[in-house]
């Protein structure tokens, strides 16, 4: 049976990633586009939408508990409050000791349901082996690298008696339901039942094309019903 997918939101994102739903009825749906330098938000319910910049690349970004995001900007992660103030935090080269080798970025991240920020980086160019994937304290104070020769890291989560994670590498390339454009990225749950599949979207990385007429909605987010429910999204405390 196929899965009907209607646009959810029409603005064109460069690399859309890490989709997030929170707040009353889990209706503020909000996520990044990497190389615009944006993170965006809609409201499932109302319609209101909004937008700030970064500036540099951001990977992830996830609501805190307590107001503001936790942003995966490329030479970071930082907390950004309400009113757009940042705070840096440990970076890859307090976690692994050494700076980074080739230039490497963050690519999406999820809270575990007991609160530890799980998040992988990969590449710019040689998307192959040269990430690794690194899990950040409650406080925000200690990253700690878990292991490397990662590609792209995506598709995090935990099984509902929380005894497995769940990881994807994106070089798998293997989708769930059929889409209207290529270079899907990620995806979560949103809406008060949490029935409602929210789904970014990318033109591509910088230097890749797009056939814009062959796929006009490339770099939309899209919304679909799949027919399960889904789980809430995590807030990151600190």
């Amino acid at each position: 049976m196929s899965i009907a997918v209607e646009v959810f939101d029409s603005r064109r994102n460069q690399l859309g990633e890490g989709p997030t739903a929170t707040g009353a009825g889990n209706n503020h749906v909000q996520w990044c586009d990497i190389y615009g330098q944006f993170i965006r938000s809609k409201n499932l319910s109302t319609g209101v939408i909004g937008e700030y910049s970064t500036d540099e690349a951001v990977g992830f970004q996830i609501p805190r508990a307590n107001g503001g995001d936790i942003l995966g900007t490329a030479n970071g992660p930082v907390l950004r409050d309400i009113d757009g103030k940042l705070t840096k935090l440990a970076t890859r080269q307090d976690a692994d000791g050494y700076p980074d080798k080739h230039k490497l970025r963050w690519n999406d991240a999820k809270v575990s349901p007991d609160g530890y920020l799980f998040l992988g980086s990969m590449a710019y160019e040689n998307q192959s082996n040269e990430g690794a994937f690194y899990r950040l304290s409650k406080d925000g104070q200690i990253l700690k690298r878990l292991f490397g020769d990662v590609g792209i890291s995506n598709g995090l989560d935990w099984s509902q008696d929380l005894t497995k994670m769940y990881y994807i590498d994106t070089l798998t390339m293997k989708v769930e339901i059929m889409l209207p454009t290529q270079k899907i990225t990620s995806c979560c749950f949103a809406g008060e039942k949490l029935d409602q599949l929210i789904i970014t979207s990318a033109v591509g990385n910088p230097g890749e094309s797009m056939d814009l007429t062959e796929y006009p909605q490339a770099g939309f987010i899209f919304i679909a019903t799949p027919g399960v429910i889904g789980k809430k999204t995590n807030t990151f405390g600190a």
